[in-house]
């Protein structure tokens, strides 16, 4: 990564700020600002690791959708006056596996915590432990079959069982 110096510059001044402010990483800060000082390109990654990559519009879509699709289920499961051929485990959010669908879990955690919309699934968005896209994909196919035949605000017991499967 190369940074120019006016770009240096701005971040020397700002970890010099910072250096004064936040007096229990003083030594970071200085480390930091040796770092740019000097111009050691191979430690800028140091200065830019807690932040992370682009996440596309792709991928955060296909989190608002598989939240939405949860909380459409258990909205309308609950609204259902005979939920006997319901597994309703099977209405409850599993997580995203952290090892391999980090950044699904990261931004679904994201969406709990800053979208009132989606504080019901709050206990589902936790690390799975083992990956759990590949299944949500597939109820999420069926789903949005499911709502072409059935665009009403509430799912019947037979389309909530259709999707999930």
């Amino acid at each position: 990564m190369h940074l120019s110096k006016t770009e240096r510059l701005s971040l020397i001044n700002q970890y010099r700020i910072l250096e004064r402010l936040d007096t229990g990483e003083a030594d970071y800060y200085k480390r930091m600002i040796t770092i740019l000082e000097r111009g050691y390109e191979n430690h800028y990654a140091e200065l830019f690791r807690y932040i992370s990559d682009h996440v596309s519009d792709e991928l955060t879509n296909e989190v608002l959708d598989i939240l939405s699709m949860f909380r459409d289920l258990q909205y309308s499961c609950n609204a259902l006056a005979d939920k006997s051929a319901i597994n309703e485990q099977c209405l409850a959010l599993t997580g995203f596996d952290a090892g391999s669908e980090a950044d699904y879990l990261n931004y679904a955690r994201y969406l709990v915590e800053a979208d009132s919309q989606f504080t019901r699934l709050a206990s589902g968005v936790y690390d799975s432990h083992a990956p759990r896209l590949s299944g949500y994909r597939q109820m999420l196919e069926r789903y949005r079959q499911v709502r072409t035949v059935q665009p009403s605000e509430l799912l019947s017991q037979e389309a909530i069982i259709e999707v999930i499967g």
